[in-house]
């Protein structure tokens, strides 16, 4: 079954925020580790401040507490376990701190991906309780047309793919098409007097809080067009 394009952002949202959830378990598990190194050089007689870190930004003030240390490394010239005990909390606190970055990124995207869920959401409430079924209708023909056109016009045709690329279009256009009708007449109050043709067409008269309109579809087609255009025309009465 095809989705929607509002079922698509939810599931790239939902999926955003798996991530989101997923790198946020790796930071703990981070933090555990690094509170068994930390107890390692404790326990050695090495007492650091760490209250002071701050991994989002750096935590250079407790890399100037490793200094003594790893300077008498290099005085002595040869290995103080304790420096190298400190080595291995540096790196994982670059570990948590690069796991935050990535956890800033992964939620920008999601807010993304939510922003766009509620755009899409406020198309879908439009369509429902703004747009007459007939024109609905007369769109959805319009898809199944350009559907079964690049169906059989199209190299190596990927269903799936050619339907989501009409639907989307025709979302567009059922809001392009109800605009245009807006602009005349305003918010649409009947269209009982709307129908489509025999040929795929639109016609009627419509009904809207600033008056009346005629609207004709055409066919915009010529040697250039490959699949059905229409032209929206909506004259005043």
């Amino acid at each position: 079954m095809t989705q929607t394009k509002i079922e698509r952002l939810i599931a790239s949202m939902n999926k955003s925020a798996d991530k989101v959830e997923k790198i946020e378990k790796t930071i703990d598990k981070h933090y555990k580790q690094l509170d068994k190194k930390i107890a390692i050089v404790e326990k050695a007689g090495h007492k650091v401040d760490y209250s002071k870190i701050d991994f989002h930004t750096n935590y250079s003030d407790f890399k100037q507490q490793m200094k003594p240390i790893e300077n008498q490394k290099w005085a002595d010239g040869k290995s103080v376990a304790e420096y190298w005990e400190l080595c291995d909390v540096c790196g994982k606190m670059d570990d948590i701190r690069n796991s935050y970055k990535k956890l800033e990124e992964a939620k920008t995207v999601l807010s993304n991906w939510g922003e766009k869920v509620l755009q899409e959401k406020k198309k879908v409430d439009y369509v429902n309780n703004e747009v007459p079924q007939v024109i609905i209708d007369f769109v959805e023909k319009w898809k199944v047309s350009a559907y079964e056109w690049m169906m059989a016009n199209t190299n190596y045709p990927n269903p799936a793919n050619i339907m989501r690329m009409v639907e989307n279009e025709k979302q567009i256009k059922i809001i392009q098409l109800t605009s245009r009708v807006n602009e005349v007449v305003g918010k649409i109050t009947d269209a009982k007097g709307l129908n489509i043709g025999e040929k795929g067409d639109l016609t009627g008269i419509i009904a809207g809080e600033k008056g009346n309109a005629r609207v004709e579809t055409i066919d915009a087609g010529g040697w250039n067009i490959q699949r059905y255009h229409y032209r929206t025309i909506v004259t005043a009465l």
